[in-house]
């Protein structure tokens, strides 16, 4: 691996990242190694999927198909489905935060962006990204909320 210390790397969503990075994008590793922002990136995109593995899984516990085997005690059903939970919930978080490039020289058409990707650091436009992202599943969970309580 790189010039970095992956005793300070927290999990395994972290070194998938560091691979793909190293793999293909390894120009982005670098300039993040030698700024310092590396740990912080990995660390943050092991927590973000994380949340949303165990949020997935803990949606998935709330489904009927889950309660019945629950109720059955069947052990084999019930793992089953927490296991194609996890790798579905990994599937999409890798195809969202550890299998991809931030294009930062796209230029935002949006006026009310104060700051444009050219002018931020990376760490700052993967911050950023990773804000849109997190506002995006915050509406998207109300409205699964939303459409939860009126059923």
């Amino acid at each position: 691996m790189s010039k970095i210390d992956m005793t300070k790397v927290k999990g395994k969503y972290a070194e998938q990242r560091v691979e793909f990075l190293e793999n293909h994008a390894p120009d982005i590793l670098s300039a993040m190694v030698e700024d310092g922002s590396i740990y912080e990136h990995l660390n943050f995109l092991q927590d973000i999927v994380r949340e949303y593995v165990n949020g997935y899984v803990d949606k998935m516990k709330l489904s009927e198909e889950y309660q019945e085997a629950e109720r059955e005690c069947d052990l084999a059903a019930m793992n089953k489905l927490i296991t194609t939970a996890v790798t579905t919930a990994e599937f999409e978080a890798g195809s969202e935060w550890i299998f991809a490039i931030p294009d930062v020289e796209e230029e935002s058409d949006s006026e009310e962006d104060e700051k444009s990707f050219e002018d931020m650091s990376y760490i700052e436009a993967i911050n950023d990204i990773y804000n849109d992202i997190n506002n995006i599943r915050s509406s998207i969970s109300e409205l699964e909320m939303d459409e939860t309580e009126e059923e």
